[in-house]
């Protein structure tokens, strides 16, 4: 019988992650589960790599998959494979689907995601996904615009607090 778990295991070790994020895919499609573990592991090598195709796509099946919540170094991680680039187009489609998904945490998990970002130091991309969530189904809370606010103050942008003050009296 093959183990699965030190298969994936043993690819996301050697740096193959693409193949071990396909052999985890196979496995689920057929209703093959692996410990959560082994796609915190994947995501722990997606971040460090930067590669945040892989870190969304891990970051989603961690969600689904997990069944709880989500400890705050999955958070990090994702935020992690931001850190060295701009595009922000895989964190974008990830966010805007979860805020149309019907979990009920997902504000929750838009707002930790925030949290991660703002811990380390990702100051414009903090301000990218509240700007977006105004747009989408799942609109910021006041916890969201209090932590935008505490990364804000900070990082001693004091104009861009008093600006994100004025439209949260609007919003909320």
């Amino acid at each position: 019988k093959i183990d699965y778990t030190n298969l994936v295991e043993k690819y996301t070790r050697d740096g193959n992650l693409s193949a071990a994020y396909d052999l985890l895919q196979s496995l689920q499609d057929k209703n093959i589960c692996l410990p959560v573990s082994v796609f915190k592991n994947l995501l722990v090598a997606a971040g460090e790599q930067n590669d945040t195709k892989l870190s969304c796509r891990t970051f989603r099946e961690l969600l689904v998959s997990a069944g709880n919540p989500l400890t705050s170094d999955c958070y990090l991680n994702l935020a992690r494979a931001f850190i060295n680039t701009d595009d922000c187009t895989h964190l974008s489609s990830l966010l805007k689907e979860i805020s149309e998904s019907s979990l009920p945490c997902r504000l929750i998990v838009i707002n930790r995601t925030i949290l991660a970002f703002a811990e380390s130091r990702q100051v414009n991309k903090v301000l990218m996904i509240l700007e977006q969530m105004r747009e989408w189904k799942c609109k910021p809370d006041v916890i969201t615009y209090n932590s935008v606010l505490d990364i804000l103050g900070r990082a001693g942008l004091v104009k861009e607090m008093l600006a994100l003050l004025s439209t949260m009296k609007e919003d909320c």
